[in-house]
């Protein structure tokens, strides 16, 4: 429970980041929208911040759960994950960013900036969280 409550704790610093970094975007670049839009916008925002947060967390979690049962028992590796943890992070990053640079090309950039958060969060805080957990 520790450590899935670990992954959680990083995947919520994930899902603000992701929330802030996308609202700064929106703040400089605001589309330009009709009277209904504007009139929506703030309640789009809160509940996509949640929808955001909430889906990192659950995220988070299920990886700190994954990282805890495949790091070694005993380890005096300190910041280095475990090399399947690192593969099965790769993989899900890259099974679900083509999707996503395929429908979203105008978003490329952003997308590899939240994607690039994810792997150094991921993969390198989560870790250490489960290993400091651990022993």
């Amino acid at each position: 429970m520790d450590v899935f409550l670990a992954g959680a704790l990083v995947g919520t610093v994930m899902g603000l980041a992701t929330q802030a970094y996308w609202l700064v975007v929106y703040s400089y670049r605001t589309p330009r929208l009709s009277d209904d839009q504007k009139s929506r916008i703030g309640t789009i925002v809160i509940f996509g911040g949640l929808l955001a947060v909430g889906g990192w967390m659950l995220v988070g979690g299920l990886l700190g759960l994954l990282s805890a049962a495949i790091a070694p028992e005993e380890s005096d590796a300190f910041l280095v994950p475990s090399t399947v943890f690192l593969l099965v992070l790769a993989f899900l990053a890259t099974f679900t960013l083509i999707p996503l640079l395929v429908v979203l090309r105008q978003w490329k950039m952003h997308i590899f900036i939240t994607y690039i958060a994810f792997v150094g969060l991921f993969g390198l805080l989560l870790p250490n969280l489960v290993f400091a957990i651990k022993n």
